[in-house]
């Protein structure tokens, strides 16, 4: 274990703990420029120093914005050591944790996010299979942005290999191959962890285990769409031939979901406009000398057209997830600790943001967020 103060390789400055596991403990630590870096430190045993060895090479080869940039590895007075981007914000277990389920909007979008990340990586000239997804092991930036972090049980996949040679994972999480005797992980097996994942962030609670018949998602949280439930329920199939096959085809179901929305929008603008039309012919009759009743009854058949229209469109989105496809820009309400005590919400902005009247921004999901030691979190509506 590293001591805080401890300058390591005479470059890094070990600043604080951020945290520990099975394999080792990861620590904040700042380089002689002043950039903040992560350190990751191997237990002393063989296994633990093999798989950060592995893990190493592994980060190695990802360039990619949603996870965090391999810098160096070493050994180092007995100890190994791989150094890293620092991601800062909060993990989704953590915000959940605090807040409570997330509304389906916000849960959908972090989801299209893991798509894009699990497509770079699966796709890679030897597949990259993470193994570990859940709710800790994704950061929250405060742009808004996500990061899949901890690759320590990562491996690549080998064409004609039929087991894995360990089974790892969390359970709740992990898909039932990391169990053994039924193949070796791929794709799906990721698809199947965020499946999880996705479930834990509408609904508040953790997932059953792997082994067993997986919940369905309305019967803890009613107001999740159906859309959204029937996108759980096929990631997280027991057979890896039932779920979707890769991270295309998850993100594929996100954008239909966002669709019906768009199209759900329409129909309202076009019964409102039904209506408008119909009460103006309504109200032009009734101020008219003399009245033309024909005109005065198409107008209230116009009305109530309209006003059909937006019912049935109503009650079709109960039955199909507004969900963003997760190429929308989103806004990030910053928000100094002192600030926030004493009232004042001007605050200051980053990533994209709108800006309004007092409060400085308004968030197109809704949800204000940041966290580090500096900022807090402002939390919008569900």
């Amino acid at each position: 274990m590293l001591e805080i103060g401890t300058v390591v390789l005479n470059k890094y400055r070990v600043e604080r703990e951020i945290g520990s596991g099975g394999m080792g403990s990861i620590y904040q630590a700042r380089d002689r420029s002043g950039k903040l870096v992560c350190l990751k430190e191997a237990r002393t045993d063989e296994d633990s120093i093999e798989s950060l060895k592995e893990e190493a090479g592994i980060l190695s080869q990802i360039h990619h914005w949603g996870v965090p940039r391999f810098y160096e590895a070493f050994e180092w007075n007995g100890h190994f050591i791989i150094v890293m981007e620092l991601i800062q914000g909060i993990t989704l277990a953590d915000l959940i944790e605090k807040r409570g389920a997330c509304n389906e909007t916000a849960a959908a979008g972090w989801a299209r996010q893991m798509c894009q990340i699990l497509s770079y990586i699966h796709t890679r000239k030897k597949a990259i299979i993470h193994r570990d997804i859940k709710p800790s092991n994704i950061m929250l930036r405060p742009d808004g942005r996500i990061a899949l972090l901890d690759f320590g049980i990562a491996r690549e996949f080998k064409t004609g290999k039929l087991q894995d040679t360990r089974g790892l994972g969390t359970k709740g999480y992990a898909a039932p191959e990391q169990y053994g005797g039924m193949g070796q992980t791929d794709a799906r097996t990721d698809i199947y962890s965020l499946g999880a994942t996705l479930f834990y962030l509408v609904s508040g609670k953790n997932p059953t285990d792997a082994l067993q018949e997986f919940p369905m998602v309305r019967k803890i949280n009613p107001n999740i769409s159906a859309g959204m439930e029937n996108i759980i329920a096929k990631c997280t199939m027991t057979r890896p031939g039932e779920r979707y096959q890769n991270a295309v085809e998850f993100a594929a179901a996100i954008d239909t979901l966002n669709h019906s929305k768009e199209s759900g929008i329409g129909f309202i603008v076009l019964s409102a406009a039904i209506a408008v039309i119909g009460l103006a012919l309504v109200l032009y009759e009734t101020i008219s000398r003399i009245p033309d009743v024909p005109i005065f009854i198409i107008g209230g058949l116009l009305i109530m057209a309209g006003v059909s229209l937006f019912i049935i469109e109503r009650g079709v989105s109960k039955t199909s997830a507004p969900v963003p496809t997760g190429s929308t820009r989103r806004g990030v309400f910053l928000q100094r600790r002192d600030d926030f005590g004493s009232g004042n919400m001007s605050g200051k902005s980053s990533g994209s943001i709108k800006e309004s009247e007092r409060h400085g921004i308004v968030l197109e999901d809704s949800i204000w967020f940041l966290a580090s030691d500096d900022w807090v979190s402002v939390l919008g509506p569900q």
